[in-house]
């Protein structure tokens, strides 16, 4: 992670130049705009580079530089930039730096050699005009404005390049140098860091493992330390992502860079960027769901209902099913027979007969189709001879001749054309007075509700997107409305729940924008484009629905007579049918009594109507598909079966007294039977009575055995208590030797330990020449390996000689300097080591652990 971002180029974000004034870049501004970083969450890790000697050549370009590329840190599920400032004075344009300061979650600020009062009034000269910013908005008090600056202030990194051990004043690490040198200081710089930042630290670096030379940001090491500690920035409640910070950017640079400028409030600048990002996104949203519906959902056009039209969209859907696996489309193309799935009247069958050949037996299967294909079928026949033209001689209206003549014969009798209810005539009289008066009505209402759906723009992006032309079911519109939320959401998340920071520590630090009303607002104007939709759609569908049922009515009229007629052809052959619904009386002998004989007529109307319906539904589209099929049939389908029932109401009359008569038998024969029920219920409950106090004694039995072994396992359990008990008091003994005995072999084993540090070694440069020079040594058991330098040991780096075993050396005090120490081999031809201890306590340290090296191995 850090390799990749130590190696990333640097592009311009904020910079002036030479006669020129601020300057926002496109390049740096992509950065944060882009489509991986706008909308998440970002952590921005300020770079200050602090040179020994200012160049004589000012830069053509200074200001803030941003990285190229970003990183993830899964700790923080956020990504960090480097934002590098470089070539500003920060004496002359302190503002460079208050504005790194207010941008940045972590702040490094590098500079070589030891950390002194100057460094920090050289590197550090703009904290006092960053105490020049207001946080809240009508804060006097400057005490409690520079509480709520130190919540903003980012977290500090010392990095010391170069930085030697002997000039770290006797510190073991280089934060505790820093804040050696931050207590014993007294310049404003060192003050200010000590009041503003309560979160700093330093490392040391190596000049040469930059990267890039004189360019800490390149560093590896800087990197990972920053990274391991990193923590995002909240402003007033809420994280910065990519493009709020280009937002608070643009707002602070010019408003920090006026010196004589008003002062800058925080709140009020982070509130107006928090306030302009989220009208940005609601307005996105809106246009984003706005979009997606208008490109998906098409404006209904009004066509002519044919037969062809029919079979088209019919085969269409079926071949669609069979495409998806639907075992029930292959019945389009069944043909007659005793494996037919048709019956007499072209209608499909409830139930189909399969015969087989080995056991000469009959079998009925059903079969539950998903169309009745008996409407169909007719419309497929007779599509290739032009029947749209055969059937505009007939009417297309919802009313049949048949219903209009009887109607009429009845009304002129005694008002009997609605079951003798005079109101129900009237009301049916003034519906279709309505619809009469009413009949351009529907194209009106359609073209209010998709005037405004036909008027707006579709960008081009969605030129390739998949449309549905309405009406279509609420299930398609939910499904498009789920879409549409969906992409909503994927807008507003990140700001709303992504970017939400922890709970601010000081009320002045909470954001006071309530961006739940704009997104009720917002959710309403989306409630009001769908139903916008929801109308057009239910519009389309009641106007297409109305002229499909008007089509296939005047179909079923056609086909109607049709059947009729061939049925009565073929019972004039068989002779005269009789009634499928009999009443036989075996005691008496009478022959049966037909309870209906319902007309030919009828029969064929109600198949034919079925197959309407099945038709109706298989093609019928949009939420008003049920309503208007329930007004159909409400209406001239009640008025036919009304009229043809009304006929035989007089003969189911005559065998109703024929039918009392033998009902009335019935129940006299129904009463005997109650009073043999009552008797042997009786019996009955005498049985269950006795039944119970066999029961009852059974139970106590068992309860009292209960009892017994109850008792008996209680007893049990105490002694088993009692040696448990026994058991924990030898354990705890037990514990207590093995804790002794561990602790003695603890204090056995003490010796051995590992000691480290610097030591100068006494080496012969040339024959008459010799000089000491300064080693890091590790002294481990009775093995002593020399590194470099501390950190090559540290980074686990290969050691600068062979490890030398010093087991059976003898160690000498020198006697001509006290900080000298001998190691004399105990044969000869080994190599005698002389080391300079750094100082009289490191040398009595080594001096000691020398002393039991050398009598390790005989331990």
């Amino acid at each position: 992670m850090a390799a990749a971002l130590s190696a990333s180029s640097l592009v311009p974000l904020c910079t002036s130049s030479e006669g020129n004034g601020l300057q926002l870049h496109s390049s740096g501004v992509d950065v944060l705009n882009g489509a991986k970083l706008a909308a998440r969450k970002i952590a921005l890790v300020g770079v200050l580079n602090v040179a020994e000697d200012e160049k004589s050549e000012p830069e053509p370009e200074r200001g803030l530089f941003l990285s190229s590329s970003a990183v993830s840190v899964a700790e923080q599920d956020a990504s960090m930039l480097l934002l590098v400032l470089r070539g500003v004075s920060l004496v002359d344009e302190p503002f460079w730096g208050s504005l790194l300061f207010v941008l940045s979650s972590h702040v490094v600020v590098s500079k070589a050699g030891p950390i002194t009062g100057a460094s920090f009034q050289a590197a550090l000269p703009f904290l006092a005009d960053f105490t020049q910013l207001q946080v809240a908005e009508g804060a006097s008090d400057m005490d409690g404005n520079a509480a709520l600056l130190k919540e903003l202030a980012p977290r500090f990194t010392w990095g010391a390049v170069d930085l030697k051990i002997k000039d770290m004043n006797g510190c073991e690490s280089a934060t505790t140098y820093l804040e050696q040198q931050l207590a014993t200081g007294s310049t404003d710089a060192q003050l200010l860091l000590s009041a503003l930042v309560p979160v700093r630290d330093a490392v040391v670096l190596k000049s040469n493992s930059f990267q890039v030379p004189e360019e800490p940001h390149s560093s590896s090491k800087l990197l990972t330390h920053v990274a391991d500690r990193l923590e995002c920035k909240s402003f007033f409640g809420r994280y910065m992502s990519g493009a709020l910070l280009v937002r608070l950017i643009r707002s602070l640079t010019h408003a920090m860079a006026m010196p004589d400028g008003p002062p800058v409030v925080l709140q009020r600048v982070v509130t107006n960027v928090f306030a302009g990002h989220w009208q940005e996104l609601v307005q996105r949203a809106f246009k984003a769901y706005c979009d997606l519906l208008h490109a998906r959902l098409a404006v209904y056009e009004r066509a002519p209902i044919t037969a062809e039209y029919l079979v088209d969209v019919t085969e269409r859907k079926l071949k669609a099913n069979q495409a998806q696996d639907n075992q029930h489309s292959a019945v389009v193309n069944a043909g007659q027979g005793n494996f037919s799935v048709f019956d007499e009247f072209g209608n499909l069958k409830k139930q189909q007969v399969s015969e087989d050949g080995a056991e000469d037996s009959m079998v009925t299967a059903a079969n539950p189709a998903p169309l009745n294909t008996g409407l169909f079928s007719f419309l497929k026949n007779r599509a290739g001879r032009a029947l749209s033209k055969q059937l505009s001689r007939f009417p297309t209206n919802r009313w049949s001749t048949s219903i209009r003549s009887g109607g009429q014969a009845t009304a002129q009798g005694d008002n009997r054309g609605l079951g003798g209810i005079l109101e129900d005539a009237e009301a049916a009289e003034a519906e279709l007075l309505e619809e009469a008066n009413a009949a351009q009505s529907p194209d009106l209402l359609l073209a209010r509700c998709t005037a405004s759906i036909t008027r707006y723009s579709v960008p081009m992006e969605y030129l390739n997107t998949p449309s549905e032309a309405m009406p279509v079911n609420v299930a398609v519109l939910d499904t498009m409305h789920a879409e549409g939320l969906e992409e909503v959401n994927a807008l507003l998340k990140p700001f709303l729940v992504d970017l939400r920071g922890p709970v601010p520590s000081s009320p002045e630090l909470a954001c006071s924008l309530d961006f739940h009303v704009g997104k009720k607002n917002l959710w309403a104007k989306l409630v009001r484009v769908r139903r916008r939709f929801e109308r057009a759609n239910e519009v389309s569908s009641a106007i297409f629905c109305g002229e499909l049922l008007r089509y296939l009515h005047s179909v079923v009229l056609r086909k109607n007579e049709t059947d009729t007629e061939d049925q009565q052809q073929r019972q004039q052959l068989r002779g005269r049918a009789v009634s499928s619904v009999m009443l036989v009386d075996k005691k008496s002998g009478n022959a049966p009594v037909a309870l209906t004989r319902v007309p030919l007529e009828l029969l064929t109307y109600k198949n034919n109507l079925e197959a309407m319906v099945s038709q109706y539904n298989f093609v019928a589209r949009g939420p008003q598909a049920a309503t208007v099929l329930a007004g159909f049939l409400n209406g001239p389908v009640r008025c036919q079966l009304q009229r043809l029932t009304e006929q035989e109401y007089d003969r189911f009359t005559a065998a109703w007294d024929e039918k009392e008569s033998r009902i009335q038998e019935l129940e006299e024969s129904l009463e005997d039977k109650e009073r043999q029920v009552k008797h042997i219920t009786k019996a009955n409950a005498e049985w269950g009575r006795q039944e119970r106090e066999t029961v009852a004694g059974i139970e106590q039995a068992h309860a009292e055995q209960v009892r017994s072994l109850q008792d008996a396992i209680r007893s049990t359990e105490a002694k088993i208590e009692g040696a448990l008990s026994d058991q924990q008091v030898l354990y705890q003994s037990t514990m207590q030797a093995t804790r002794h005995t561990i602790d003695t072999v603890d204090k056995v084993a003490d010796k051995g330990r590992i000691v480290s540090g610097y030591l100068e070694r006494y080496e012969k440069a040339h024959v008459f020449s010799s000089r000491w020079r300064q080693y890091f040594y590790v002294l481990k058991h009775a093995t002593l390996t020399c590194y470099k330098s501390k950190s090559e040991y540290e980074e686990r780096g290969p050691p600068f000689e062979r490890p030398i075993s010093i087991s059976g050396y003898r160690v000498v005090q020198s006697r001509t300097d006290e900080l000298k120490i001998k190691l004399i081999p105990p044969e000869a031809g080994h190599q005698m080591l002389r080391f300079r201890a750094p100082a009289s306590v490191g040398r009595e340290t080594w001096m000691k652990r020398f002393a039991e090296a050398t009598q390790f191995s005989g331990q």
